[in-house]
């Protein structure tokens, strides 16, 4: 590993159905709901995602405090229907971070166990902030999906 390879796995057990989580994380009128961290959101109209392997996964974070614009480009890299999702991205793509992230959910007595998987290429700085700002937007995602 180089000096900007990471990884990074983040848990929660969401008090809802797995088809209402996978549904958050794959129609765009939920992603719009919680996507970014919690001084950020993401319009809909920014959004794009075509389920299916080399499909695209595109969205748009706006920064609430300036209107800074944040574009993803995504390629969605498999896709199990309510099991399993990956997507990833390059550094050319972003300039500060590439890589891949995996999602995995499973349904155990009407909850949803949630483990998301990130390996790639950040910044020492970086870093730390991608984890807060993840730890902040599944937060988000929990919070819709048990509303």
């Amino acid at each position: 590993m180089t000096d900007t390879n990471r990884e990074l796995t983040l848990t929660r057990t969401c008090d809802a159905p797995r088809q209402l989580v996978w549904d958050a994380y794959t129609v765009p009128e939920q992603l719009a709901k919680w996507w970014g961290p919690s001084i950020m959101h993401t319009p809909l109209e920014t959004i794009t995602v075509d389920l299916r392997p080399g499909g695209a996964f595109n969205l748009t974070m706006v920064s609430n405090l300036d209107g800074t614009q944040y574009p993803s480009k995504m390629v969605i890299r498999e896709v199990v229907p309510i099991e399993r999702l990956a997507y990833g991205w390059d550094t050319q793509a972003t300039g500060i971070a590439g890589g891949e992230v995996t999602v995995i959910l499973a349904e155990q007595d009407g909850k949803t166990h949630l483990v998301q998987h990130f390996v790639g290429e950040i910044s020492h700085e970086m870093f730390p902030l991608m984890e807060q700002g993840t730890n902040e937007q599944l937060d988000k995602l929990a919070a819709l999906v048990e509303g």
